[in-house]
């Protein structure tokens, strides 16, 4: 009984037969080979990428300057708040943009309305308008910075009386 498959070594035939085919890598075999594996670990990190991508547009949200002022929404440390807005009022003045500014975490979007100049002091006003099923504290849902200050609207959602 020989077989062509049989690599160990028969007692009955005193040799251990040799192979008929040999598996050698061939060059365009290797290559593709590499390719493949290339194209597997780009898929998988582009996949984690895009993944940590998602997960990090929730945990942190958008932040925008205004007239030397920044304004973002940052995730609150606040037993039951949802989101922080804080406001840092540089010692740096651009041009007067007062107006309404969207400001977004995940799926919480608020209106914020900026008043350069503000007061006797000269401070930055934000005002911040949340969705209907969301509250502030402060309940005026305002914060005014001075110069070189920081100020934080907390937002809350809203559970009812």
């Amino acid at each position: 009984m020989t077989s062509i498959h049989r690599h160990y070594y028969d007692p009955e035939v005193d040799s251990a037969p040799l192979p008929k085919t040999f598996d050698f890598v061939e060059r365009k075999d290797a290559t593709a080979k590499a390719r493949r594996a290339f194209w597997r670990g780009a898929i998988i990190f582009a996949a984690l990428g895009f993944v940590a991508g998602l997960t990090a547009g929730q945990a942190f949200g958008d932040t925008i300057s205004i007239s030397g002022t920044t304004v973002s929404m940052v995730p609150s440390l606040q037993p039951g708040a949802e989101a922080d807005v804080v406001v840092e009022n540089f010692m740096l003045n651009g041009p007067m943009d007062d107006g309404e500014y969207p400001l977004a975490m995940g799926r919480l979007v608020v209106t914020v309305q900026f008043h350069w100049d503000y007061g006797a002091l000269g401070g930055d006003r934000v005002i911040v308008i949340p969705p209907v099923v969301y509250v502030c504290r402060p309940e005026t849902c305002d914060a005014i910075v001075p110069e070189a200050a920081r100020g934080v609207v907390v937002i809350y959602p809203w559970v009812g009386m």
